[in-house]
C-alpha cells in the first residue's frame, strides 16, 4: 500500500519543533557566553548581563565530554570592537577577552565551571589584576554544559580593563586601586581549568 502524504499541519508542526530546538540551543550558548563575560568584567556596565538564575544548564550532544587537551583557550587584548592590539597609548582603553576552540574533529560536550574561569594580568611575578577579585566573581558564577563543534571558536565580548590594580580587599575596579604603571604586562586566561598561553601587551 503506497504511503500517503501527511497533512500540511503535520509538516508545519515539525518545522516549528525544529525551529524551537534551534532557538533553545542558541539561547543556551548566549547564556554561557554572557556568564563568562560578566565574570571577566566583574559585573561592570561594560560586561554582558549575567543569567537571571545560577545553576547548571545542560545542552549536550551524542558526543562525549571534551578532554582538556581537546580545548584550546586563547587570550586577547585590543579595542572595544574586538580588533587585536598589543600597545595602548597613555589614555587609551584596553579591552580583554578570550575564546575557546574544540581542536578535535568531533563535537564534544564542554563543562564550563564559572569558579574555574578567570583572567589575570601580571608583571613579572606580580599579579596586577584578576577578575577573581571582582565582587561578581563568586556571586554570579554559573556552571554550564554545552556542545562545542570542531574548529568553531566561541569568544567572550571584549571587556574594558580599568588600567588599575586589583586586590581581594579593594575589588577589581579603578576605585580604591592604584593605576597600573606604564610598561609591559602579560595576560592569561583560564577556562574551567584550561590555561591559555600568556600574551604580552604594553601600556605607554
Amino acid at each position: 500500500m503506497p504511503n500517503r502524504p501527511l497533512p500540511p499541519e503535520i509538516y508545519r508542526r515539525r518545522r516549528f519543533l525544529a525551529l524551537a530546538v534551534l532557538a533553545v540551543v542558541v539561547w543556551l550558548l548566549t547564556v554561557a557566553i554572557s556568564g563568562i563575560a560578566n565574570l571577566v568584567g566583574g559585573g561592570s556596565k561594560n560586561a554582558s548581563p549575567a543569567p537571571a538564575e545560577t545553576g547548571s544548564t545542560q545542552q549536550v550532544t551524542a558526543g562525549g565530554e571534551c578532554a582538556p587537551a581537546a580545548v584550546a583557550v586563547t587570550a586577547f587584548t585590543g579595542d572595544s570592537a574586538g580588533q587585536k592590539q598589543n600597545s595602548f597609548a597613555a589614555k587609551a582603553q584596553p579591552y580583554i577577552w578570550f575564546e575557546i576552540v574544540n581542536t578535535t574533529t568531533t563535537t564534544c560536550n564542554f563543562n564550563y565551571v564559572g569558579l574555574k574561569t578567570f583572567m589575570t594580568i601580571t608583571s613579572g611575578p606580580d599579579t596586577i589584576w584578576t577578575n577573581q577579585h571582582c565582587a561578581a566573581y563568586s556571586s554570579e558564577a554559573t556552571d554550564q554544559v554545552f556542545s562545542l563543534e570542531p574548529g568553531k571558536a566561541m569568544a567572550t565580548p571584549p571587556v574594558a580593563w580599568s588600567r588599575s590594580r586589583s586586590s581581594a580587599t579593594t575589588g577589581c575596579t579603578a576605585d580604591g586601586n592604584a593605576a597600573a604603571a606604564p610598561g609591559y604586562y602579560m595576560l592569561e586566561a583560564q577556562v574551567s581549568g584550561v590555561h591559555s598561553l600568556a600574551v604580552q601587551f604594553q601600556l605607554q
